[in-house]
């Protein structure tokens, strides 16, 4: 009976936190090391590590977590209270494209140039690719963008 059970995974590993950093990881290990002589050497007549120090070390470890902790959801909160339309995707783009000196909002320049920026801005965002492996409906996107573009300067 017991064979025909599914038998549970037995991993003892749980998800990664997003806000753990190898900062973090070096300071848990430096922190176990001290805490494991204090407490191994604590009832003895000369301890090998001060009641002090091991606090000390322990308020630093804990201050870098609630450090990352806050810092990890001060930017969760900004990414979610960003409600305009060019929020995330525009910051992203605007990485993308941090050589070029032109806003994505091309307000302040002239009508005659929109065109050829709006097509600097395609051209790096959706560069060429071979055209032997995309699909078909790849090779429209590009079309389509451009009579995007026709309409908006137009």
């Amino acid at each position: 009976a017991y064979s025909s059970l599914k038998q549970k995974s037995r991993h003892s590993h749980s998800n990664p936190i997003h806000w753990w950093t190898k900062e973090l990881e070096a300071l848990k290990i430096h922190y176990n090391y001290i805490r494991n002589l204090y407490y191994r050497h604590r009832k003895s007549p000369f301890p090998r590590i001060s009641k002090e120090y091991f606090i000390h070390i322990r308020n630093k470890y804990k201050n870098e977590i609630k450090k990352t902790r806050n810092a990890s959801w001060k930017l969760f909160l900004e990414e979610v209270e960003n409600n305009s339309p060019f929020g995330n995707t525009f910051k992203s783009i605007k990485n993308k494209i941090s050589k070029s000196s032109y806003d994505l909002p091309i307000l302040n320049v002239p009508h005659n140039q929109q065109p050829k920026i709006m097509n600097k801005i395609l051209r790096s965002l959706f560069p060429d690719d071979d055209p032997y492996s995309d699909s078909r409906e790849n090779h429209t996107i590009p079309k389509k963008l451009q009579a995007l573009i026709q309409s908006a300067t137009t």
